[in-house]
């Protein structure tokens, strides 16, 4: 819904697009992004997720049975499972940046026709909680021709892993169970090398989180340098979006004294369009600035 010239904007479609996705942030962010030409991927130790915040620890396991095990596996120095559960959280977690996204969602069955609620551009929480309160933006891209760009512009490396995909949300537990005995004669660096690649690890570390995120309808773009030293690790990574940026909604709220600023820094002539999102009777709308 909106006023325009001609036919609608693209994304007033009534139709979900997978192909667009959707990065909510405040002015200030906005303007650092947009005179860079580019986006931070971030370090899990800054989201929002205490699932994803805090340490990853890893549970210990020993073979089942009655044997009591080898005494090589039980006289350890009581420094040795700490060793180990540090580097789980160093490679598995501190290595990892992500960006992330939200996407189109079903329309809801009892939506009023018309309205475009189910648009990753119309989110009333988000634009609440991560633009600002309507004072910042949502930038859409273009999914395939970004996720293009970031696997081309990352560093990588032996070990190295990059990901894309939609969040699973659930209420369970992270877990990631490594065998002591593995440890022992491995050492900790193959055994969590072989615990990443096992199947379902990936989506279960870096692509779930815990039901209450459901509404965000979130895509991430995913990359985990492999034994990041301590000062790599928890800082972001720098990569440009280029011709992916295909829109700027800018929120209500946006101050109009800022829009001659954010006009020149769109750029027109690369075909990025600006536009605003309003709210009428509780319904967003979309409209050329």
């Amino acid at each position: 819904m909106g006023i325009f010239e001609g036919e609608l904007h693209v994304l007033q479609d009534q139709d979900v697009d997978d192909q667009k996705l959707y990065h909510y942030t405040t002015a200030t962010t906005l303007a650092k992004i947009l005179d860079s030409g580019a986006l931070r991927m971030g370090p899990y130790s800054r989201t929002n997720d205490p699932r994803e915040q805090k340490e990853w620890v890893p549970l210990f396991t020993m073979p089942p049975g009655p044997e009591r095990p080898s005494e090589r596996y039980l006289a350890t120095s009581v420094d040795d499972p700490r060793v180990a559960e540090l580097a789980t959280d160093r490679y598995l977690r501190r290595g990892a940046r992500l960006a992330c996204f939200t996407l189109d969602r079903q329309r809801a069955q009892n939506a009023t026709a018309g309205t475009l609620f189910h648009r990753g551009w119309a989110r009333a929480r988000m634009w609440e909680q991560y633009a600002g309160r309507h004072t910042g933006a949502c930038l859409v891209f273009e999914r395939s021709e970004l996720v293009r760009l970031v696997d081309e512009h990352l560093p990588h490396g032996d070990g190295d892993l990059f990901s894309y995909g939609r969040v699973t949300y659930t209420d369970q537990a992270l877990t990631i169970p490594l065998p002591w005995m593995e440890v022992v004669d491995q050492g900790i660096d193959a055994v969590l090398d072989d615990f990443q690649v096992r199947r379902g690890a990936v989506d279960h570390l870096y692509f779930t989180k815990n039901t209450d995120w459901r509404s965000e309808e979130e895509f991430r773009i995913v990359c985990v340098q492999w034994n990041v030293s301590d000062e790599e690790a928890d800082q972001p990574i720098t990569i440009s979006y280029e011709f992916s940026l295909l829109a700027v909604v800018l929120g209500e709220h946006l101050p109009d004294t800022e829009l001659s600023v954010i006009r020149s820094r769109t750029g027109f002539s690369s075909g990025v369009d600006l536009l605003r999102c309003e709210w009428h009777s509780g319904v967003p709308c979309l409209f050329y600035v």
